[in-house]
């Protein structure tokens, strides 16, 4: 009976704004008081029935904000209702969202990601909308929300996702460092015309890793015979260690194999261009040579 009765002198205001009753009985959103609507057009008569049993018509339809950011559509204009309803169906639906109600409030979720969108206050048995955080993502960013979250797939691949989950395509403004990192197309190498023919005549040498092994190691020397393809590896706590390691490895080479290194291939790191390594090679007449830039 209330919703007929004449308003009383203090009407329960939320945030502000008029307040808006959850409903789950009624079939539209519904309001009493014309000035909370915008692009209002008339419509055919719409019969609405009251809590006392009578009728009223609704002539005027249009939109209501129920606070800044959450519009609702289709709102009937009930002339003797002195309450504004939300419909919790058109509600769900709309925003494709749940409503879980609880004996001291209820909660507004989105469908897919579970994020709140609002919240309702139950006070005297009814459940009034309280706010609205919209932690629903927008367009773009709910695109690259799901383009994190299933791993940096194809554009293509995302328009694969059910019609709840469609997203826009990608604009300039969406640019993803994993994926610029990652998936950057890079020329193929070409088959390498290496005029090496005896084993140790040229090995390459790099160093690699950061990781800590079980040994705590975070490094390791690879060398890489170019004739035979044999590989060593060794494990270094720092990167320092790596000159002693090579000289270790020539001069093992030497008195293992009774061969001797001709020329040794690395990027220009200090620990092979040093002033004692460069001394070392022009001791034992081994020349040294720079691997290109980037190629492994």
């Amino acid at each position: 009976m209330s919703l007929i009765d004449k308003p009383k002198a203090r009407y329960e205001r939320l945030s502000g704004k008029t307040s808006w009753m959850l409903d789950s009985r009624v079939s539209c959103h519904m309001v009493g008081d014309i000035s909370v609507m915008s692009d209002l057009e008339k419509i055919s008569p719409v019969a609405v029935s009251l809590p006392n049993g009578m009728y009223t018509m609704a002539h005027e339809r249009g939109s209501a904000n129920l606070d800044t950011k959450l519009k609702l559509n289709n709102v009937l204009f009930v002339p003797k209702l002195n309450c504004n309803l939300v419909s919790v169906s058109k509600l769900c639906k709309q925003l494709n969202c749940t409503v879980t109600f609880f004996d001291d409030c209820c909660v507004i979720q989105d469908r897919t990601l579970r994020t709140m969108v609002g919240s309702g206050e139950q006070t005297n048995g009814v459940y009034y909308y309280k706010k609205s955080t919209m932690n629903l993502v927008n367009t773009v960013n709910r695109r690259c929300l799901w383009h994190k979250r299933l791993r940096c797939p194809s554009s293509e691949f995302l328009s694969y996702l059910p019609n709840t989950l469609r997203l826009v395509h990608n604009t300039k403004e969406d640019v993803c460092e994993i994926c610029l990192c990652a998936k950057q197309i890079r020329r193929k190498f070409s088959i390498g015309q290496s005029n090496v023919k005896e084993n140790f005549d040229l090995i390459h040498c790099d160093i690699w890793g950061r990781n800590v092994s079980l040994c705590g190691a975070h490094y390791f020397l690879s060398i890489v015979d170019c004739a035979s393809r044999g590989t060593w590896v060794y494990l270094m706590k720092d990167r320092s260690e790596a000159s002693e390691l090579l000289k270790e490895f020539i001069l093992m080479v030497k008195t293992q194999f009774h061969k001797i290194i001709k020329v040794v291939r690395s990027d220009n790191g200090a620990e092979f261009t040093s002033g004692p390594m460069c001394a070392f090679y022009q001791e034992h007449g081994i020349l040294r040579e720079s691997s290109c830039v980037d190629m492994p």
